[in-house]
């Protein structure tokens, strides 16, 4: 098969008819959804109006590997570490996205974005086997060709209930380079529920938990504080720093990214951020890291000094990192406007302990908190009064094509084909913001082009039956590696498409569009097809 199709026909054939023609089992004490997201609606009753609000439940996991990688011309080993988050989409089926980076040896900078789908079952007791296939794209420092990567692995784990423990026998490969190995392999595994409904709910308001169907009780229903930021950062780096090929490159870099994190108390949190730069050094760079924080109180609920200490991995753009591997320590003041909205400035320090890269970090963020709901083992009773309401999301697994982009020194001239993973959410039915990761896995020379795009977009009333919708979004963003000409990294997207939905949940969206450099030669068309997942989130107003 041609391997530029190979992630499209991964997702149509592992996920889509999963989705689609599965059955949907029920708790009959609880009346809540373990498994297949999405599936209330059929193909055949898409137009039927389910008056009544329910709360599902899909059990989900997040999970970490590791795997040290033996690199060809006896250049030492990879610590390649996998990051997961997994839907139970069967019984016995797991999908979902998984991102991947080197942190040690010196390969610095290699990240690989794509998906994986995994089988398990039960052997006895607490001992679990399972198996499963990642397709994806990335690269960095080292060559790995057209960027496609593919891992293979069978394990089993210990479940400790809270988390399992795993041994793995796994085989890494990039098709086109020479990168590829057999080892042991570990894994962590966490599982997590999630909670949704219907998104045509959106806007949706109600003042009584009680209104919620199907579940047990409205007295189980608790409210998790969340929040998204985007980012521009700067990395002052250390005067006379050297680059990967021991020349000084020591400008400040200029990023832009995103942040996620949740509270697990009332000030103690935990995130995740992503940055990737557009500014100061050749194009390339990205970084990131997850780690812990704590929000202090200053002044009532207006002002705040926030702490957090975070690790990950960084690199590319000539940077020169190590094996990847970054730590970084920050404190900050968190200006809120509205109990949703808030600003931040963060000052800090990044190190990368075997690489050159030590860095002053000045970050300005724009954040929006809410509080989603969840499900508790509880029978204590709580308030059900308040103001709830229905936010609506989509997430999109797509690939994309650049028609014949221009590459520095003309090297190729072939179409560049990337895996895409899109969030979005929805303001109303008409308009939505966007943030999106883009990661090359076909084409030559591109092994390692990465972008991270953010936008906003239209969509139109559906028409033929509610099921087919029109689509525009304007993007903007941070682009590197592959070769392409792309300047410093800023690049801009416009695109127009259309979306088919299967069901309240399920769709297909085609798009076409433009996407170019502000500073370079890259001006080319771009073809996106994909899946789109759709659903809603009960929201809890934070001025409770």
């Amino acid at each position: 098969m041609d391997k530029k199709l190979l992630i499209s026909f991964f997702i149509l054939y592992l996920i889509v008819p999963n989705l689609i023609n599965a059955n949907v089992q029920i708790d009959g004490e609880n009346n809540r959804q373990e498994y297949i997201p999405f599936l209330q609606d059929s193909v055949n009753n898409y137009n039927s109006v389910d008056k009544s609000i329910q709360l599902n439940d899909l059990s989900t996991l997040w999970r970490l590997s590791f795997d040290s990688i033996k690199m060809p011309d006896k250049d030492g080993s990879m610590g390649l570490l996998g990051f997961y988050y997994l839907a139970k989409v069967s019984p016995f089926f797991n999908g979902g996205i998984v991102g991947y980076s080197a942190i040690k040896g010196n390969q610095g900078g290699l990240f690989v974005l794509g998906i994986e789908g995994d089988i398990y079952c039960r052997l006895i007791s607490k001992l679990w086997i399972h198996s499963g296939l990642f397709v994806g794209g990335g690269g960095g420092k080292v060559g790995t060709g057209n960027g496609s990567m593919m891992r293979s692995h069978i394990g089993i784990s210990y479940d400790f209930e809270r988390f399992k423990v795993g041994a793995n026998y796994s085989y890494v490969s990039f098709p086109d380079s020479k990168i590829q190995g057999k080892q042991v392999s570990l894994s962590i595994t966490i599982p997590t529920q999630f909670y949704y409904t219907n998104p045509n709910f959106i806007g949706k308001t109600i003042n009584d938990l009680n209104m919620l169907k199907h579940i047990s009780g409205s007295s189980n229903i608790v409210f998790k504080h969340v929040y998204m930021g985007i980012d521009v950062k700067n990395y002052f780096q250390k005067l006379a720093t050297k680059n990967t090929s021991g020349q000084v490159q020591d400008d400040t870099i200029w990023l832009t990214g995103f942040e996620l994190g949740r509270f697990l108390t009332k000030n103690t949190y935990i995130l995740l951020k992503t940055s990737g730069a557009f500014k100061g050094n050749p194009h390339g760079y990205m970084d990131f890291l997850a780690g812990i924080g704590y929000n202090y109180p200053l002044i009532a609920q207006y002002l705040s000094l926030s702490g957090k200490i975070t690790a990950g991995s960084g690199g590319g753009g000539h940077v020169e990192t190590g094996g990847g591997f970054l730590w970084e320590t920050n404190i900050g003041l968190k200006l809120n406007f509205t109990p949703n909205i808030a600003m931040q400035i963060d000052g800090g320090y990044l190190n990368s302990p075997k690489g050159n890269l030590k860095a002053i970090s000045l970050t300005s963020k724009l954040l929006y908190s809410i509080e989603t709901a969840s499900i508790v083992p509880t029978k204590k009773s709580k308030n059900t009064d308040g103001i709830y309401t229905f936010y609506s999301w989509a997430i999109r697994i797509t690939n994309q094509v650049y028609r014949h982009p221009k590459r520095t020194h003309n090297i190729a001239n072939d179409n560049v084909h990337l895996i895409c993973v899109k969030f979005d959410k929805l303001l109303n039915n008409y308009i939505f913001l966007t943030g999106q990761a883009h990661s090359a896995y076909s084409g030559n020379y591109v092994g390692g082009y990465a972008a991270g795009l953010v936008g906003i977009g239209i969509q139109s009333k559906a028409i033929l039956n509610d099921q087919l919708k029109v689509n525009a979004e304007m993007l903007i963003g941070a682009g590197g590696g592959g070769h392409l000409a792309i300047g410093q990294g800023t690049i801009a997207q416009s695109v127009v498409g259309l979306t088919y939905n299967f069901n309240h949940y399920i769709g297909v969206r085609l798009s076409t569009g433009k996407v170019f450099a502000l500073k370079d030669d890259l001006n080319n068309n771009v073809i996106d097809l994909g899946l789109v997942i759709n659903f809603a989130t009960l929201i809890r107003s934070l001025n409770h």
